[in-house]
């Protein structure tokens, strides 16, 4: 819910029908209790007001305008532009591929009239035919006063030209030669892949075969269907060579007849010489990999062969999961003996991603990679490849491996922490709020587990819960049950606020912050016990800009009354305040934002708001309004504590630092930026 300066009490808070005169030329003015949205967002704006007197001069328009890409692939860059008559405030861009949040990025105030230049550092590796690439500008709203002084918040002129898209078709394929040798029944055979980023159509490959003096004494020709970016197909010709030919040199060319065009038609050429068949040969092979720990991958490469092998090149490709990342490693082996093996460690805590922060790991180790045709005996390729899957066990939800609590301790980066610990009712600055000595809080509290355990039994309601205990017994499961793990808590109190309350704005006048100076405390939220038996009686705003007299719901109340009344149900039932906090996020300086709950569920902090637990565990529902600036509890901090009204003497105000109670991973490794750490791809 927005807050502003209580020294201005005159901004605006009266519906009305008749539309703002400033609409007339496309502006929006509204005070907002809700928060800055995306575009996509379903988040009331709380009463649409008419301004009679405002100003309409220092409008905003922002707008997405061309999109492309940069020579290297590594920057998605836009124009950004201010159609309004007023500078812009700060606000976010973020960029998506296919549907896919990829990057959030801050965009600083714009002059009217004035367009900037802006990216997202992204390197783009285009999928299967082509990406959609999209980026949004949340909407701004800039608080200006009317001709007689009052505060309003006036919206853009226009919200659909916030975003822009564009198709891209992914660039060319690139053919390759990888490898090739002559087997016991005189077929030449090779592997031919696409290094590229585009389909590769049919195409045919050429073998010459030379004598000793060079001249070509053998020509043939080898049809090759379609290759997908990436992908390694073994070939064949179709006509043997006879083994008593001892020895011959070759050279065999990719895409001979440049059916495709290629990003590079300079590497289609392999040359060498080959042995045929019995002849003796090493033969390399990716024995095993395996994880010694969370920062070291092994692998065994060894020589089943008849010859010993020649110093060679593996490569190691290391694909980061849900996180997106790819990393290539090129490792050089010495030669190796008849029947000898060698096990290299790999460090990968130095990578530029680090997978602690990733669901699962994927290692692919290719040996004998980019071998020399010219040099024999040749190693053949069959069983030169090997790959392997890892799952993050630090994020499988299972207390596994040398984990003190499910997901943490031991050699996870997590801390595990007691929920139940340290429980008792404090006496902070905003405590009241709660109610925790309210027999009618505990009451509810208790009729929340019921249901939610009512719902766990019922194979329909389980299905439209986003996050459960996969070792569960659903089938039995009692209040009993859930009453001895905060997780199942958690569940339960987010499961039945969402399915008794409705959205609902604050009229002026409605119960307010009962306690603190007069003329420094914000107004509108409502403590726990009040919204539990007032909520009846309440006349306010729900969605569609509504105005009713009673409330629709069993509970209704906007940001601020929901998250309090979550955090008083968990904290009735005993779950830690170290472990549940009401968060605040400011728009800017003088007020707007939202108000929301931040749980140690499962060992991690995330993120409780509007819908079932588990709702805001993804980052592609990032929310800009999702970034705290204030927690607080019945323990410590105090409600709504914005840069206007905080103080370093702490008279009237103290702000609590989000990171310093909710960062996951305290003391071991940070994955990524802070905001993040509530998300799943960031710390699973």
């Amino acid at each position: 819910m927005s807050k502003h300066h209580s020294q201005h009490k005159a901004l605006l808070f009266l519906v009305t029908a008749i539309l703002p005169l400033c609409l007339l030329s496309g502006s929006l003015l509204f005070t907002t209790l809700s928060g800055t949205a995306s575009a996509t967002d379903n988040v009331l704006y709380d009463f649409i007001t008419q301004v009679p007197n405002a100003s309409c001069s220092t409008s905003i328009d922002l707008a997405v305008g061309n999109i492309w890409l940069d020579s290297n692939d590594s920057e998605i860059k836009y124009t950004v532009f201010n159609g309004g008559s007023g500078e812009s405030p700060e606000t976010y861009a973020h960029l998506w591929i296919d549907g896919q949040r990829i990057e959030s990025r801050r965009i600083a105030p714009l002059a009217a009239g004035y367009s900037r230049e802006e990216h997202f550092s992204y390197l783009w590796q285009c999928s299967q035919y082509e990406d959609t690439i999209r980026v949004t500008i949340d909407p701004v709203i800039r608080v200006i006063k009317d001709r007689s002084g009052v505060e309003i918040g006036l919206g853009e002129l226009d919200y659909g030209n916030n975003q822009g898209e564009v198709t891209w078709r992914c660039k060319n394929p690139d053919l390759r030669i990888e490898s090739l040798f002559w087997d016991n029944e005189g077929f030449i055979n090779y592997t031919i892949t696409n290094e590229g980023r585009y389909p590769a159509g049919r195409s045919t490959t050429r073998l010459y075969v030379y004598d000793g003096e060079g001249e070509v004494v053998y020509v043939s020709f080898d049809k090759v269907d379609g290759l997908a970016p990436g992908e390694s197909r073994q070939e064949s010709f179709s006509e043997p060579l006879p083994c008593s030919l001892g020895s011959i040199h070759v050279e065999l060319e990719a895409d001979a007849n440049d059916d495709v065009t290629e990003i590079s038609e300079t590497n289609n050429s392999q040359v060498g010489e080959l042995v045929c068949g019995p002849t003796a040969t090493s033969d390399l092979l990716i024995a095993g990999i395996w994880l010694e720990n969370e920062s070291t991958v092994c692998y065994e490469i060894a020589n089943q062969g008849t010859l010993e092998s020649r110093p060679t090149t593996t490569r190691i490709e290391i694909y980061l999961g849900r996180c997106g990342g790819h990393e290539t490693i090129y490792h050089e082996e010495p030669g190796l003996a008849i029947g000898n093996s060698s096990i290299v460690r790999l460090d990968i805590s130095s990578l530029s991603e680090d997978w602690c922060y990733c669901k699962a790991l994927t290692v692919r180790v290719e040996a004998d990679y980019g071998a020399i045709l010219g040099m024999e005996p040749f190693d053949p390729p069959s069983n030169d490849v090997l790959t392997k899957t890892f799952d993050n066990l630090c994020a499988d939800g299972i207390q596994d491996q040398d984990e003190q609590g499910i997901d943490c301790g031991g050699s996870c980066p997590a801390s595990c922490r007691d929920c139940f610990a340290d429980a008792d009712s404090g006496s902070a600055e905003d405590a009241d709020y709660f109610c925790l000595n309210s027999s009618i809080v505990l009451d509810t509290a208790r009729l929340a587990l019921q249901e939610y355990a009512n719902c766990l039994r019922n194979p329909e309601c389980r299905a439209t819960l986003l996050v459960t205990d996969p070792l569960m017994d659903f089938s039995t499961v009692t209040v009993a049950d859930l009453e001895q793990n905060t997780d199942y808590i958690m569940e339960a109190v987010a499961y039945y606020v969402d399915q008794h309350t409705r959205y609902m704005l604050d009229s002026y006048g409605d119960i307010c912050d009962p306690g603190g100076g007069p003329s420094l405390d914000p107004g509108g939220a409502i403590n726990a016990e009040d919204m539990i038996q007032l909520s009846g009686g309440r006349r306010g705003i729900i969605s569609g800009f509504q105005l009713v007299d009673a409330c629709p719901s069993d509970y209704c109340g906007d940001c601020e009354d929901n998250a309090i009344l979550r955090e008083a149900l968990m904290r009735s039932l005993g779950v830690s305040w170290r472990c549940a906090f009401c968060a605040d996020h400011y728009d800017n300086y003088f007020g707007g934002g939202h108000t929301f709950n931040l749980v140690y569920y499962r060992n991690k902090w995330r993120i409780m708001d509007h819908g079932p637990l588990g709702t805001y565990f993804s980052i592609s529902r990032y929310w800009t309004a999702h970034n705290p600036d204030n927690v607080w509890n019945d323990r410590v901090g105090e409600y709504w504590c914005p840069d206007w009204r905080a103080d370093p003497a702490c008279r009237y105000c103290c702000k609590e630092d989000p990171y310093s109670w909710t960062q996951n991973y305290n003391g071991g490794e940070v994955c990524g930026d802070r905001w993040p750490t509530y998300y799943e791809e960031c710390a699973p």
